[in-house]
């Protein structure tokens, strides 16, 4: 394995490539054929990380090019084949995906609210039982990262889509001191809530398809005297009718619920002007930060690599003594008493399992390969 290499592939999609209604049906669960398919070919673990701005797939796998080339094609299938996700092999994989977790490809650089969300996917993908011990390495570099990037500032809590959202409101004359509407009590909702209480807001009412701890029912939206809604919610179907006394509805769903109403600012619209990025100061100390994590997480994987070898060389010989010694030793010892065979076959054994015995570890010794870590 080369020294700066990984058995990574990443697939990309993101607001850049494809519109949220692509990126809602590129989201969709991957066929478990493919899946299937994929595993008969390589493919040690897969993540698949979906967030509101993107899908992203990591594979685990020494055969980048070929499955990079299919997941892509998979992905642009179900984009009805106007979109092409962006591939990335390898280093570069890694790469892609530490800068995904720091939020340094986001919209809003630096936010936090991706880093979570980076590493819950890895969790998911390990109770699906569809993790692998490189992508599990690469989970450690990004929680290591994440840990850096809050001290030293390169990222940023309370940034991201919930402040885009506030945003949104403001730069078109909502009165904030009259409560807003906030469709959706998941993670999306949680973070316009808390972006509105920051902004001096008036508290947000909460509405949600299902009952919910202090949220109040959908249908009840339309009486609840709001000049604003921000939907918070990717749900598949047209179940969100705005009521006639919303004069501005914030849409961050995928995809889009309420894109027929003339007031509606969608979550594409909220992506079209140019990036909030870092300062420039901080932006280099996150760049500096991933660079180094991908010198660890590089002899790491080499680690792991050296250690599988390793082991295998140890059951190739355990076979050969198990399987095929004594057929070697029989003409050997044609004619000597059983006790004499017994004594033969129990030297030729200890002496070849010093022998390799002393050759694993001196290739350990000269290439100085550490225990392995994950």
């Amino acid at each position: 394995m080369s020294p700066d290499s990984a058995p990574l592939v990443a697939v990309s999609l993101t607001w850049r490539e494809a519109s949220s209604a692509m990126r809602a049906r590129a989201s969709a669960p991957l066929d478990p054929a493919l899946y299937t398919a994929l595993r008969a070919h390589g493919v040690e673990g897969l993540v698949e990380v979906h967030t509101c701005a993107r899908s992203l797939w990591l594979a685990a796998t020494a055969q980048a090019p070929w499955v990079g080339a299919l997941l892509q094609s998979n992905v642009a299938a179900r984009c009805g084949g106007e979109v092409l996700p962006v591939v990335y092999e390898q280093v570069d994989a890694a790469r892609h995906a530490l800068r995904v977790a720091l939020g340094l490809d986001s919209y809003v650089q630096g936010e936090s609210d991706i880093g979570g969300q980076f590493l819950a996917a890895f969790d998911a993908a390990r109770a699906a039982g569809h993790s692998a011990v490189t992508l599990n390495l690469l989970q450690q570099s990004a929680s290591r990262l994440l840990s850096e990037g809050r001290e030293a500032g390169f990222v940023r809590p309370n940034r991201g889509l919930g402040q885009l959202a506030v945003t949104a409101l403001l730069s078109r004359g909502v009165d904030l001191s009259v409560p807003v509407a906030v469709i959706g009590a998941g993670a999306i909702g949680g973070r316009v809530v808390a972006s509105l209480r920051r902004a001096g807001a008036a508290p947000p009412t909460v509405y949600n398809r299902t009952p919910r701890l202090e949220t109040l029912p959908l249908d009840q939206v339309a009486g609840g005297g709001h000049a604003a809604a921000v939907v918070c919610t990717a749900g598949p179907a047209r179940w969100f009718l705005p009521g006639a006394g919303l004069s501005v509805v914030v849409d961050l769903g995928m995809p889009a619920q309420v894109a027929d109403v003339p007031a509606c600012v969608g979550l594409d619209a909220l992506l079209a002007g140019d990036p909030l990025r870092l300062p420039d100061e901080r932006l280099r100390a996150a760049e500096d930060a991933v660079e180094r994590e991908i010198g660890g997480l590089l002899a790491r994987v080499r680690t792991v690599q050296w250690q599988r070898g390793l082991a295998g060389a140890s059951t190739l010989r355990d076979q050969f003594l198990d399987n095929e010694l004594d057929h070697l030793l029989a003409d050997a010892t044609c004619g000597l008493s059983e006790d004499q065979q017994r004594k033969v076959r129990m030297a030729a054994r200890g002496a070849l399992r010093q022998y390799s015995h002393r050759m694993l570890t001196w290739i350990k010794q000269e290439l100085s390969v550490p225990e392995e870590n994950g």
